[in-house]
């Protein structure tokens, strides 16, 4: 076939081109479609998923895993089978011989490091058509949107068609739309606090008279204008601008969420957009696709959505998007390889977590060195946020605190100050490390080191636990949440696993007959005075000790880190005072020439010793006091200024001993270390009731019934009075009265079938979300089982049966926990049986008519040796 076309490459600067070569897009579909391209299309792909799809061979090779010859070889033979098929053109480069590269590529530049080359824009949308026709194949054989929950998005639409600006807003609650956790609180305060502010800020962003870039611009700005300056959320991100502007416009706009977009702009190689453009860059290519594939989509979701009104194709296509988002993520990171990162998250002296966080990303910059680190930060790479400090005694041991744990899902660019990489934030947990190797202190780290990568492949791991998200929504909703059910269900195992997913600190109690208030509140409790005598004081219970705890993390975390910096190095300071009047038995004077000693320290409290003490020899004074005097540089001239310092009616003892510790511990000649720390974050404190309802629970909770009431969480304002108020000194926080942070979460377990369930006082019940929990909702527990199908038939079958017996019902069906004895005893059924499941079946059927009829049904059932009846009518006898 006689060539018609010769096309020349033409030099400008350093850039190598030939201009169009006639291939269309349908053409190149064509091409891509032979199998003889199959061999090509991973390497073009390659190239397609570069920034402007623009790369080395040595970039796409180092960030694919193959050798630059590799790739080099690939596209030169693509390019000539591509000439060779068609056999109507060739290409001659600027010295008159027959060249290839340019067949695919569209132009290329010399550079130091190699020639970049760039892919034609028709190949572009060839591969990306490519791309789109796999997605649907994979998308029309899988089972998709009601096992994956997303019948929700269209259920939304219907019932917010037509509803007003503020009902819209309420509508959000709960879905997984917008960002729950950060969200729901912002918009449930200000529709009760700002409602018309509210509605003003969410009409501008639905007002089509001005650009969409502009109007989330406004109302991002608008949202924190009128919330309080000290939230850290407003409800301004673009996910929840995009839910508001799709109830609103279904057909105009789509949902949104970062994840889904940077995913997308990976698979497909589009270049995402910085903040406040991702999302009209996102509705433009929901658009291009929705266009195109829109009807086709609704066409293989029909049977699940043909009882709706509204079906716009753009939301076909997000949902096509949002359930194939696994194999988005997996198909364009296959060939990578994985590095692990560790970057710190302060920029310009600001602490950014939250706002990387809010808007999934990192940003640093540094010198070259670290810049082109930075740089080559790949997709699919994991980042940990650091901080490091040292800690112990002399400072001496080196600490790294991993804050979160995420995916890297789009590559840097650089912007007017920092760079910007995209991240899929998975775990926000935070660890201390203090046994490692190297040091970390720069802005960004390659991490070799195994403790940190097994870490990081942990919690990777675990993002799988968002099966207890319903758990967490109700728990952050009602702040009190009793998870009931059946005997060995998991409940105690799933309270803690919620507690670590919500990144809480945790305590845990199980109640009992003899658990009363003195154990739970505070109360008195007996001391040696010393003397061979004893006495009593009042000490804080369980839950009050706890919500101290809580709120120390509250007033911490509104603390700036120059001030935490401080407070830790006078810590250390008064830790040291305290060890030296110890040890050598110094003798301190108070102002009126009494002598005392430190005789111990006692977590916030240091116990003062004096003979002369006419009432009790031993008191105690605040040691958080103390630190606030040193860390605010207070003036003491007298002891009358920590009373005036604090706004105390009247003076106290401690005050005295306090004036003189303060004094001792500034006249000092060591030096106050210059210990660095990390911002405190307010995070959740979730106390766990094992077994609630064995305990009496007025006993127990006595006036408190009023303070976890959820609806005085925090307050202040609406202080309870204690069994024992007036023993609580003045320096107590809870001084004046108690009541619950907000921050404090109770989350409880209780059997159903346990006796003591009806005992429960109505009060208590009333103030707790009761929340079943079935052996079914934990099946997966089975998982880690080698005989795990087996485990999981065999408890269905026999629960079918429980459930279905008079007597009985679903309270008394077996949970998981009970067959994962089947991982000590060998995968031994017989002996799980024998040993376990019989015993406790007899005992339910204690007072049967016919028990061994049922439990021989029971055991036919577990061993599935015949069809089961479940006509248990007459085996009940009431008069037992």
């Amino acid at each position: 076939m006689a060539i018609e076309t010769i096309y020349k490459t033409v030099r400008v600067n350093d850039e190598y081109s030939c201009g169009d070569i006639g291939i269309s897009v349908e053409e190149w579909l064509s091409l891509l479609n032979q199998p003889k391209a199959d061999q090509y299309i991973n390497s073009l792909l390659c190239f397609l998923r570069e920034p402007n799809r623009l790369a080395t061979c040595t970039t796409v090779a180092k960030n694919n895993g193959e050798s630059a010859s590799h790739y080099i070889g690939k596209i030169n033979n693509f390019a000539k089978w591509v000439k060779n098929t068609l056999g109507r053109f060739q290409i001659l480069g600027t010295d008159g011989s027959e060249t290839f590269w340019l067949i695919p590529m569209k132009r290329g530049y010399a550079k130091k490091h190699g020639f970049e080359w760039q892919l034609r824009d028709e190949l572009v949308e060839a591969l990306r058509t490519i791309l789109m026709k796999r997605l649907m194949s994979a998308y029309a054989n899988s089972e998709w949107l009601n096992d994956s929950g997303e019948i929700y998005k269209w259920e939304l639409l219907a019932n917010t068609s037509g509803k007003s600006v503020l009902d819209i807003v309420r509508a959000t609650k709960g879905q997984n739309i917008i960002d729950n956790e950060r969200v729901d609180g912002v918009f449930k305060s200000l529709l009760t606090d700002k409602a018309s502010d509210l509605q003003r800020c969410v009409s501008h962003l639905l007002d089509e008279s001005k650009p969409l870039a502009n109007r989330i611009a406004d109302y991002k700005v608008g949202m924190r204008g009128i919330c309080p300056s000290e939230w850290s959320q407003c409800a301004n991100d673009e996910r929840t601008a995009a839910a508001l502007l799709t109830c609103h416009e279904p057909a105009k706009y789509t949902f949104y969420k970062d994840e889904v977009y940077q995913l997308i702009c990976q698979y497909f190689g589009f270049d995402a957009q910085k903040p406040g453009h991702k999302y009209v860059h996102f509705l433009e290519i929901i658009n291009l696709f929705a266009e195109k594939y829109g009807k086709k989509v609704q066409e293989l979701m029909q049977e699940q959505i043909k009882d709706f009104e509204t079906k716009p194709d753009n939301l076909a296509i997000q949902t096509l998007f949002w359930y194939m988002r696994n194999k988005l993520r997996q198909d364009s990171l296959a060939n990578r390889q994985t590095t692990y990162w560790m970057a710190g998250f302060t920029l310009d002296n600001e602490d950014r977590k939250e706002n990387f966080y809010e808007e999934g990303n990192w940003m640093g910059v540094g010198t070259n060195a670290i810049n082109k680190e930075i740089q080559s930060v790949c997709v699919g790479d994991i980042i940990m946020l650091k901080s490091t400090y040292t800690k112990g005694a002399d400072h001496k041991t080196s600490a790294i605190k991993i804050s979160a744990v995420g995916r890297v899902i789009s590559k840097a660019t650089k912007g007017t100050k920092f760079y910007e990489v995209g991240v899929e934030w998975i775990s926000t947990k935070e660890k201390e490390f203090t046994q490692f190797e190297g040091a970390y202190r720069q802005t960004i780290h390659r991490v070799t080191d195994e403790l940190f990568i097994n870490y990081a492949k942990e919690q990777l791991n675990m993002s799988t636990a968002s099966k207890y998200q319903q758990y967490i929504n109700l728990l952050k909703e009602s702040k009190n949440l009793v998870l009931t059910g059946a005997p060995g269900t998991g409940k105690t195992f799933m309270a803690q696993a919620i507690a670590e997913d919500m990144g809480a600190e945790m305590k845990f109690v199980q109640f009992h007959p003899s658990y009363d208030y003195t154990d739970f509140v505070e109360g008195l409790r007996p001391v040696d005075n010393g003397n061979g005598q004893m006495g009593f004081e009042r000490k804080d219970g369980v839950f009050k000790e706890f919500c101290k705890s809580a709120i120390k993390n509250i007033v911490d975390s509104e603390k700036s880190v120059e001030n935490l910096t401080k407070e830790l190095s006078w810590q250390d300071k008064l830790e040291q005072f305290v060890e030296d009047a110890m040890e050598n038995e110094k003798k301190f004077q108070t102002v009126n020439g009494s002598e005392f000693s430190i005789a111990d320290i006692k977590g916030h409290t240091i116990v003062v010793h004096n003979e002369q003490n006419e009432k009790t020899t031993d008191v105690t004074v605040n040691a958080d006091e103390i630190l606030d005097l040193l860390t605010h540089e207070v003036e003491l001239k007298i002891v009358r200024d920590i009373r005036n310092h604090y706004g105390r009616k009247f003076g106290t003892q401690p005050d005295s001993y306090a004036f003189v510790i303060v004094k001792e511990i500034r006249a000092m000649n060591t030096k106050v270390s210059v210990t660095t720390v990390d911002k405190v974050e307010k995070k959740p404190f979730i106390l766990i009731i094992d077994e609630i309802n064995r305990g009496e629970a007025s006993k127990i909770f006595g006036e408190l019934f009023y303070a976890i009431d959820p609806g005085y969480r925090g307050k202040t304002n609406v202080l309870v009075q204690t069994q024992y108020q007036n023993l609580v000194p003045e320096s107590d926080v809870f001084a004046k009265g108690f009541y619950v942070p907000e921050n404090v979460y109770i989350l409880a377990t209780m059997n159903d079938i346990d006796r003591s369930v009806e005992s429960m006082d109505f009060a208590m019940r009333r103030r707790f979300t009761w929340q079943e929990v079935t052996p079914a909702d934990t099946l997966d527990m089975l998982d880690s089982l080698s005989c795990s199908t087996e485990a999981k038939d065999t408890m269905t079958r026999l629960n079918q049966v429980i459930a279905d017996t008079d007597g009985l019902g679903t309270a008394y069906m077996i949970g998981p926990s009970y067959f994962l004895k089947l991982k000590e005893n060998g995968g031994n059924f017989d002996k799980l049986w024998k040993m376990n499941i019989e015993p406790l079946l007899k005992e339910y059927l204690r007072g049967f008519r016919k028990a061994s009829e049922t439990l021989e049904r029971f055991k036919t059932a577990y061993y599935k040796k015949e069809k089961m009846t479940t006509d248990t009518s007459d085996l009940f006898n009431e008069e037992n």
